[in-house]
C-alpha cells in the first residue's frame, strides 16, 4: 500500500487544470451525446421556419423541458405544490398545460 496525498486533478484538459473553458467544452459534449440524433435536425428545422422568435423559443423549450411549469418549479423546490391553479386537477405538466388540462382542451377547440 503507497499512501499517496490526495489531490484534485481535471480531466478535461491535459494539464490537468480546470478553466472555464475546459468545463463548458465538457458540458457541450455531454449535451451533445445525451441529445438523440433526430433532435438536431429538428432544431435546425425549427430556427430557420419563418415564425416569430418567441414562438420557436416556446417550442424550443417545451422539447427541452425548460418550461417553467409548476411541476419544474415544484421539483426545483422553488414552488410547494405542482397542481394545475386553472383546473385544479391533476400536475401541471407541459403535456399537461397544453394537451391534458380541460382550459387548454377548450382553447384548441376554439
Amino acid at each position: 500500500m503507497n499512501h499517496q496525498e490526495d489531490q484534485i486533478i481535471w480531466r478535461g484538459e491535459p494539464t490537468g487544470e480546470y478553466t472555464i473553458h475546459s468545463g463548458h467544452k465538457l458540458l457541450l459534449q455531454e449535451g451533445q451525446s445525451q441529445r438523440q440524433p433526430n433532435y438536431n435536425h429538428f432544431y435546425k428545422r425549427l430556427w430557420s421556419l419563418d415564425l416569430p422568435p418567441k414562438i420557436k423559443i416556446t417550442i424550443w423549450r417545451f422539447f427541452c423541458n425548460f418550461l417553467p411549469t409548476f411541476y419544474n418549479l415544484h421539483y426545483k423546490r422553488l414552488m410547494g405544490s405542482a397542481d394545475c391553479h386553472r383546473c385544479q386537477n391533476g400536475m401541471e405538466s407541459k403535456e399537461h398545460v397544453f394537451r391534458e388540462c380541460p382550459i387548454a382542451k377548450e382553447a384548441w377547440k376554439n
